[in-house]
């Protein structure tokens, strides 16, 4: 492990320690409910599950959130008279799996033991996804050739003063994206041709990708596509023979994602997004509240909800200091030449099609949680764009080391609050407005300097 020993075992630790013992909101109730009902009663329907019952949900640990300790999860969707859950079915199975093992071999059932079952989910597919995100950060740094020690302060800024840690508290689809989305522009950088063994990994990201999430997971593969198909004209072997690798690792996980959602939902798009789903008594994803339609007033307020999914109470950049860096230095480091400008374009046309296609289809703010929830996984080419602004560009590191500084400390109280805080943080805007003021010192000090050397 080397240099890094210290920040592998520090996120270990802390992913391990954190992982809560229960559900603590709808979303991660729903999908921990299909895994419940999967293995121990055999269907999709999620009607008896103890994350959806009230009476068997209010017995639950659910720590601080009343509201689903009293009702249950209410992200399901009503389908010929039962309810199923609103997430995507291919990680459930892959969950559902985990589970089956942990009972083959005595384990004790949901309903016995909520809290081993929670915290056992939490840890394979939260806790496991960010240390290998981590891990994928530190080998980016090495394959861009990062100096040090900032190949290290990247990786810490990444593993603990960013997003990625109070996301993998509790299983959820976005710290799922963050490690595969790490993971593409990992194979991608690696020093060397694109062999038919790296087109095929590339095709199992991407195509477990998409089934994660139906918002960010479709753009990803297209523009991995698009980078498949540019990197394939490369010599050292068949260009068809690399796509058709890509493309047949790909190919099995779609194809799953819709017929598994075709046998639930009897639709190919999205079930959650199929109004008649969701109106049953007391649901809170009805009109302007449900997500995956146009139901801004206007351009204007569109354009306005845009900005404020970036910067606003919620902003996603302000929650991960670093990425404002990474923002604003984006556009020049895509007209420059470098080794990493493909793969930099390609994942900057996935991220503005996820930031766009989110903010056209909702108004809520991905609800009540951290952040933006959705954009978790857009951490990936942030940290791309860092590693390559640390080694080009020597005048911009304190830049970095300041944005890092103040993620470390916001990131303390995140992890304490949870994914799913509803509120905004004590911490965040005063930590928005020391860093704005230190970054202001920094700039102004490097631009002195600027002007005395001419």
């Amino acid at each position: 492990m080397g240099r890094f020993g210290w920040v592998y075992f520090g996120a270990g630790l802390l992913a391990v320690l954190t992982a809560r013992p229960y559900a603590g909101s709808w979303n991660d109730g729903s999908r921990l409910a299909t895994v419940e009902c999967l293995v121990d009663q055999h269907t999709w329907a999620i009607d008896d599950s103890i994350y959806v019952v009230p009476s068997k949900a209010a017995r639950l640990p659910y720590g601080e959130n009343t509201l689903a300790a009293q009702n249950g999860t209410l992200d399901k969707l009503l389908i010929d008279g039962r309810f199923y859950s609103d997430k995507s079915p291919v990680p459930a199975c892959l969950m559902a799996g985990v589970y089956q093992i942990w009972r083959w071999a005595g384990g004790p059932s949901a309903a016995e033991r909520p809290d081993w079952f929670a915290r056992l989910l939490t840890w394979v597919f939260a806790t496991v996804p960010y240390l290998l995100a981590v891990v994928g950060i530190t080998w980016i740094t090495r394959h861009v050739a990062v100096p040090t020690p900032w190949d290290v302060v990247l990786t810490a800024s990444f593993a603990f003063g960013s997003l990625a840690l109070p996301y993998a508290q509790h299983v959820n689809n976005h710290v799922l994206l963050l490690a595969a989305a790490v993971g593409v522009c990992e194979a991608y950088l690696r020093p060397g041709p694109l062999t038919i063994r790296r087109a095929a990994w590339l095709g199992l990201l991407v195509g477990f990708g998409y089934t994660i999430d139906l918002g960010a997971g479709p753009p990803l593969a297209v523009a991995v596509t698009g980078l498949v198909l540019w990197r394939s004209r490369e010599p050292g072997g068949s260009l068809w023979i690399r796509v058709l690798a890509y493309v047949a690792a790909t190919i099995p996980f779609i194809a799953l994602h819709h017929a598994l959602t075709y046998a639930i939902a009897g639709t190919i798009g999205p079930a959650n997004a199929q109004p008649a789903y969701l109106d049953w008594p007391g649901s809170p994803f009805t009109g302007p509240n449900m997500t995956g339609g146009w139901n801004h007033p206007s351009l204007a307020k569109a354009s306005l909800y845009a900005l404020d999914l970036l910067f606003g109470k919620k902003g996603f950049l302000l929650f991960s200091p670093p990425l404002l860096l990474a923002f604003l230095v984006l556009p020049w480091l895509l007209t420059r030449p470098h080794p990493e400008r493909p793969v930099l374009v390609a994942m900057t046309v996935w991220a503005l099609a996820t930031w766009l296609l989110y903010a056209a289809t909702s108004r809520n703010l991905s609800g009540s949680n951290l952040s933006i929830r959705w954009f978790v996984p857009l951490l990936a080419p942030g940290y791309l764009v860092l590693a390559v602004l640390a080694r080009d560009v020597p005048s911009w590191r304190r830049d970095i080391a300041v944005l890092a500084a103040s993620g470390f400390v916001l990131t303390g109280e995140l992890v304490w609050r949870g994914p799913w805080y509803g509120r905004i943080p004590t911490l965040y805007w005063p930590v928005v407005a020391l860093m704005l003021i230190a970054w202001g010192v920094v700039v102004a000090q490097r631009l002195r300097r600027r002007n005395r050397s001419r």
